[in-house]
């Protein structure tokens, strides 16, 4: 744990509504916070890799009739941690305070699409503008990666379960620093940060490029999609019971660095870019596909 006030950055998740005694189960309240906590994990492994793992998240438990839970974030002192880092990170304070705001951040966005697709998505230097359709917002390359991270987003969407039960007092989960609301999720809003598929995801997908890595354990791998050091890679998974010539097929692209056809079902980005394909058909060449 931290020893110094600067050490760590301290907010309160806040449930609130007409709670009355039984009326809120604790179970769905647990599993709320754990999700935003592991939400707040992914995002730091995302903003702040050179010290990945380093970053901790601790959570105090409720209060006796009480419905806020207090949440620190701070890095983990130890002898591989460098002083150099410490420029540049500055304090424990200020790195939860990024990743507290990249979440909300998250929260921005996909409250203003409103479960819709960006209607245009900007890059230049500085950063993203993701238009929808009133409204845009500006963030930076990192929070659009956080934005489009399939982890963030899961655990987002479990976060928010309590809002959307029919029967549940809670109508607002609500985020502070010393009592200055960061971001909030009201139960009307909730819906808008479950995973929305709709948009994202595209059958009797083909896509072409060479396999960079495979696991036949897990049926995993990654697919270059252009030029062997520079080219964009997506993950790929496959069926366990692949058919031996097609599994042979992926081991020749890896080994020979040729390029193959993979037919499946493509969960696409923001941008409409293939993020990962699950495949139900290999091939070498793509007339066999038409």
């Amino acid at each position: 744990m931290p020893n110094r006030s600067s050490d760590y950055y301290k907010f309160d998740l806040t449930f609130k509504g007409d709670l009355v005694e039984n009326s809120v189960d604790a179970f769905d309240l647990a599993n709320t916070i754990l999700a935003v906590s592991q939400a707040l994990n992914q995002i730091s492994s995302i903003k702040y890799e050179s010290i990945s793992g380093k970053v901790k998240i601790n959570v105090n438990a409720f209060s006796e009739g009480s419905f806020v839970s207090e949440i620190l974030i701070y890095i983990e002192q130890g002898k591989d941690l460098i002083a150099p880092l410490f420029p540049i990170l500055n304090t424990g304070y200020n790195v939860g305070k990024e990743i507290l705001s990249s979440l909300k951040v998250f929260l921005d966005v996909r409250q203003m699409l409103k479960g819709k697709p960006p209607v245009k998505v900007e890059h230049n230097n500085n950063g993203v503008t993701i238009h929808g359709d009133n409204n845009n917002i500006f963030v930076t390359h990192n929070d659009f990666r956080v934005i489009q991270d399939k982890t963030v987003s899961r655990n987002m969407a479990k976060s928010v379960q309590p809002l959307l039960e029919d029967d549940s007092e809670i109508k607002q989960v609500l985020i502070t620093e010393k009592g200055k609301e960061i971001a909030s999720i009201s139960k009307e809003n909730a819906k808008y940060l479950l995973e929305d598929e709709s948009f994202q995801t595209i059958d009797n997908f083909k896509i072409k490029g060479f396999v960079t890595k495979i696991d036949t354990k897990t049926s995993n791998g990654f697919l270059n999609l252009g030029d062997i050091k520079t080219g964009k890679r997506i993950s790929f998974s496959f069926p366990q019971n692949l058919p031996k010539e097609k599994l042979h097929i992926l081991i020749w692209s890896l080994e020979s660095k040729i390029r193959i056809y993979l037919h499946g079902q493509a969960v696409m980005d923001y941008e409409g870019n293939p993020r990962s394909v699950d495949i139900t058909d290999i091939r070498q060449d793509e007339d066999l596909f038409r």
